[in-house]
């Protein structure tokens, strides 16, 4: 979260966009694959980690692995979880997923942001 809130500081004119574009993303993410099963949903997430990396944040790697656990929650959350089953799906999902350990840091920020556990 410490390049997602030094952007957010200098007021990166970038980040909004960036941001914007995970809902798509995970709008995308979520009509393909919330109907598996954890394990291939962590298999999909390491899969899909790439493509978040340049279609959200144009290659900023630091940044999407930051982002990817923060932004999928809040792509699920409106002033609840529209889905609280699947929230929790994702968060098994990431922590068995092979996305890196900058994302499982980041996700257990996503945990308490939305109080899942």
């Amino acid at each position: 979260m410490i390049t997602l809130m030094a952007k957010l500081m200098k007021g990166d004119a970038k980040l909004a966009g960036q941001f914007s574009r995970t809902k798509d993303f995970w709008d995308q993410f979520f009509i393909e694959n919330s109907h598996l099963s954890v394990e291939q949903l962590a298999q999909s997430l390491g899969a899909k980690y790439e493509s978040f990396q340049h279609q959200c944040f144009d290659g900023e790697t630091v940044l999407a692995k930051e982002a990817m656990p923060l932004t999928c929650l809040a792509s699920l959350y409106d002033s609840e979880f529209r889905d609280s089953d699947l929230a929790r799906k994702m968060v098994a999902a990431f922590r068995r997923s092979f996305t890196g350990s900058e994302v499982k840091v980041s996700l257990e920020s996503a945990i308490l942001i939305y109080r899942l556990e």
